[in-house]
């Protein structure tokens, strides 16, 4: 009974939390972009990331790839919604840079994705690799958020860098070759 008590109030405070941060995030995106869409796209990007993590974590944890506790679930929820919103406002900050140099959307888009994926990619890794480390752990609690955390920040990643990296969309013209749409 204890441990179930336990679990529904980690779950509840989870939620509690997720809630306050997204708020925080928000104000945050707001304060920096002053842009609705802006702060709704990278939030949008956030809640992807984050529904992606919980999904595969708990899908591992129920198949016996690694061990999950009642922990685990907090720890993922802090370090996804840090990380994407850290790399969301990478790479918009950078294409905001190319836009104010006068460059055109698209090459913005390409020229930020370019200049900032790599710090990104490699700042990743080291979570990465520094939290799959921790199956080795002797303490349980590291041991069953480590590998969880690594592979929610791996998912972060990928999301961040297809999703978050502004684009214009392409159409295709009547003539079947693929244009730019205005």
């Amino acid at each position: 009974a204890t441990i179930t008590d336990m679990v529904v109030q980690v779950e509840h405070s989870i939620i509690k939390i997720t809630l306050v941060t997204l708020v925080l995030i928000a104000i945050i995106l707001m304060v920096i972009y002053r842009s609705w869409v802006v702060t709704g796209f990278v939030l949008g990007v956030i809640g992807i990331a984050l529904a992606a993590a919980r999904g595969t974590v708990s899908f591992l944890g129920d198949h016996g790839v690694f061990s999950v506790s009642t922990f685990t679930g907090s720890f993922l929820t802090a370090v996804v919604l840090g990380a994407t919103t850290d790399y969301a406002i990478f790479l918009i900050s950078r294409y905001h840079e190319q836009r104010r140099r006068g460059v055109e959307p698209e090459e913005a888009a390409r020229v930020a994705s370019s200049r900032v994926s790599s710090v990104i990619i490699g700042s990743a890794g080291t979570v990465v690799l520094a939290n799959a480390c921790l199956v080795l752990a002797h303490v349980g609690l590291f041991r069953t958020t480590g590998p969880a955390i690594a592979v929610s920040v791996t998912l972060a990643l990928g999301i961040s860098l297809t999703l978050t990296p502004p684009r214009r969309p392409r159409i295709a013209t009547s003539g079947g070759e693929i244009g730019r749409a205005s």
